[in-house]
């Protein structure tokens, strides 16, 4: 794999695609969603595409790794690497997972 092939940005903790291809391949395969005028990843997603090396995200003009993605997200949300375990499994099974729907639904 020649690197990825997406590039993202960390902006207050939250992963940001702002380029019009990634979004659109991004949405096509059940990604992120559009939010104030952003497109959004959740945290699960954005770690799994750079678990996969799909995506780079990049924080205050540096790359960021998937180890430091696991730390931040981890900061907001304790169960943030058990999510994306369970993200990639359902993933590699070929389900396409969105966020729950209804109150503290994940």
């Amino acid at each position: 794999m020649d690197g990825p092939r997406l590039e993202g940005s960390l902006e207050g903790g939250e992963a940001v695609v702002r380029d019009g291809a990634s979004v659109s391949e991004l949405e096509a395969r059940g990604h992120g969603e559009h939010a104030g005028g952003r497109f959004v990843l959740l945290p699960s997603e954005a770690l799994y595409l750079v678990y996969e090396g799909r995506l780079s995200l990049r924080s205050r003009g540096r790359r960021v790794g998937f180890e430091e993605m696991v730390r931040r997200a981890s900061e907001k949300d304790p169960g943030a690497l058990t999510k994306f375990l369970v993200y990639r499994d359902l993933c590699s099974r070929g389900y396409v997972v969105k966020g729950g729907f209804g109150f503290g639904s994940d």
